[in-house]
């Protein structure tokens, strides 16, 4: 109740011509808050919590959530297309596809292969890198590489992990279970993944959820090539064959399979690489900003 009397005491003291929301919680609060002050309401769901594939519950009690509050909201801003095929059939006056939230492609892309930071980690100049950027968590599924590097029982393959979260020790035990204490590194946290992005010779993203993904965007337009799941908006950008390798969430063989490929066919690592550093212009900020500018006009009735 608290925040329902601070939301309208700011209405109230502020006049807002518009609201977006961008999570879960606040498209609730935001939504219902436009509608009572007649104020236009655009909510970006950041990945519906209800998924092809995902669990019942969350259909259950989520999607008739979001369905009903669509009737508030003017538009619906999805970041991927399964998302914006269930938000069509909502209530919304409007429904629009965004390409995520922008990614800095032209940075990303003058991004050239760096060995240097290998040696701060002890990993060989000469060792074949795989690299994950994101939380450790069941979601995204850093535990299948592992697997698939147990599988594999070579010693010159490293799995580098940028993150922290509270799997760590659940992984950290999986990795001394398998013998790979030397080739897997917890790297934590870092608020610039970019050189170990440099330093990597491809990029794992096998996540069992993702609304769309930023880091294995980030990640395409460094031109590592992607080992993916075919899991939400991942499927936006991750193209079997082309970006790199895609399997099932729990394909550790799979995996194994495309790590030794890639490892041992160095011109059909260049060619992905190649190919990924131009596949990713779409999601670029540029882009972004300007179909939000756009939205934003639309909403105000300046266009």
């Amino acid at each position: 109740m608290n925040v329902w009397r601070q939301l309208n005491r700011l209405m109230n003291d502020y006049q807002f011509d518009l609201i977006h929301c961008q999570s879960p919680l606040g498209g609730v609060f935001g939504r219902l808050v436009g509608r009572k002050h007649g104020v236009p309401v655009i909510y970006t769901a950041h990945g519906f919590h209800f998924y092809k594939g995902g669990p019942i519950k969350n259909w259950l009690i989520f999607y008739p959530i979001e369905r009903m509050l669509s009737k508030f909201t003017d538009c619906i801003i999805t970041i991927n297309h399964d998302d914006d095929r269930i938000a069509s059939s909502f209530h919304a006056k409007h429904h629009l596809y965004l390409p995520g939230v922008g990614v800095d492609v032209r940075r990303l892309n003058k991004v050239q292969h760096n060995t240097s930071l290998r040696s701060k980690y002890g990993i060989p100049q000469n060792a074949f890198v795989i690299v994950s950027c994101g939380e450790l968590s069941e979601r995204k599924n850093q535990q299948v590489i592992i697997r698939a590097l147990a599988s594999l029982n070579s010693s010159d393959i490293y799995y580098i992990i940028v993150g922290k979260g509270r799997l760590e020790k659940h992984l950290r035990l999986l990795v001394k279970e398998n013998g790979l204490e030397k080739q897997v590194i917890f790297a934590g946290y870092h608020s610039d993944p970019t050189p170990f992005y440099a330093m990597a010779d491809i990029a794992a993203f096998p996540s069992k959820r993702e609304g769309l993904g930023l880091a294995g965007i980030e990640e395409m337009a460094t031109g590592l090539p992607l080992l993916t799941t075919n899991i939400g908006g991942i499927s936006d950008y991750s193209i079997d064959g082309l970006t790199g390798l895609v399997f099932d969430s729990d394909d550790y063989m799979g995996f194994a399979s495309a790590i030794d490929c890639l490892k041992n066919d160095r011109e059909k690592l260049l060619r992905i690489s190649q190919f990924n550093r131009t596949q990713v212009n779409k999601f670029s900020q540029e882009t972004v900003d300007t179909i939000m500018t756009h939205e934003y006009h639309r909403a105000l009735n300046l266009v």
